[in-house]
């Protein structure tokens, strides 16, 4: 029976959590499955389960949706890493890009296991948005807890990453510091600032668009002008960390991150890893159609995490 301050936790399928000890960062708090409306239940795989996890993170109360199939059998793990805000001055429960238990089921497959984390500040988790850095510290977190279920079987080095928007920096991060990680997917990934600083000088103030000139105002106001600052260098990965298969999707139409800018990035990549391809397809940010979805599953096909799509 599953008590909702964790201790002697015991959730349906099998999974289980220790007894929360202390507010330590990967501490698990809690595991309950998540009771979700019959036409959204019923296009799960057979005996899959959505859970939702806390855990501590940088003192608070972080959440994140776990979907696992059914079964013992060691599985890939999928984390699927949201966009968010970039700049500070959020008021706290900001929720615009929070992940809830729909968009859980509608990525579970009984390929992987899949991981969902809300960094602090979105959704249930506690806290206010964070840069890309502190989001990172967060899924790390998350990770370290999923290591404390018991009954729960990852493959090693087999974590494969999707990053989305703000999400795509988080997950270059967790790629240069994380050695499961296998491979990463970027959906209109934010570069990180000192790439997008980089890349903003190189156009010309002249040449930038009224949206660029805002983040451009806001990077800096936000780091300082130092490219070289520690606040510049921990929100960014440098292009050299990344040693994993890069697949970057970008929208023909994105006003925030346009071809030019992800095609700089990916030309960043290249020189350090020719496991690299970029693809553009119609749309603005973050595009979404069938064409994007067949893309994206022939490539994690091409790199050992086997589903068809629609994932099932």
């Amino acid at each position: 029976m599953l008590r909702a301050n964790g201790a002697d936790a015991t959730a349906q399928g099998g999974l289980a959590i220790p007894p929360a000890t202390s507010k330590a960062d990967g501490e698990p708090i809690s595991l309950k499955a998540v009771s979700l409306p019959a036409a959204i239940a019923r296009h799960l795989p057979k005996g899959l389960q959505v859970f939702s996890l806390f855990y501590w993170s940088r003192g608070v109360r972080c959440q994140a949706y776990l979907d696992v199939p059914a079964g013992k059998e060691a599985l890939p793990l999928l984390l699927e890493l949201h966009g968010g805000e970039l700049w500070n001055g959020y008021p706290p429960g900001y929720t615009a890009y929070a992940v809830d238990p729909s968009i859980a089921a509608g990525i579970a497959t009984n390929r992987a296991i899949s991981f969902l984390p809300n960094y602090a500040g979105y959704g249930p988790s506690r806290g206010s948005p964070g840069d890309p850095h502190q989001n990172y510290l967060d899924v790390a977190n998350g990770l370290a807890a999923l290591g404390r279920i018991s009954g729960l079987h990852v493959l090693p080095r087999a974590t494969y990453l999707v990053g989305l928007s703000m999400g795509g920096d988080v997950a270059m991060i967790l790629a240069a510091h994380d050695r499961n990680v296998r491979a990463a997917e970027l959906v209109s990934p934010y570069p990180g600032p000192v790439a997008m600083m980089e890349w903003m000088n190189a156009q010309g103030v002249g040449s930038l668009t009224a949206l660029d000139s805002l983040d451009l105002a806001a990077m800096v106001d936000h780091y300082g002008g130092d490219l070289n600052a520690a606040a510049y260098r921990n929100d960014s990965y440098v292009y050299s960390s990344i040693h994993v298969p890069v697949l970057i999707i970008g929208g023909t139409n994105d006003p925030g991150f346009p071809p030019p800018l992800l095609r700089t990035m990916y030309h960043g990549l290249k020189r350090y890893d020719s496991h690299v391809t970029i693809r553009f397809f119609n749309g603005s940010h973050a595009p979404d159609s069938t064409a994007v979805n067949q893309a994206e599953a022939a490539w994690f096909n091409a790199h050992g995490l086997k589903f068809a799509w629609p994932w099932s």
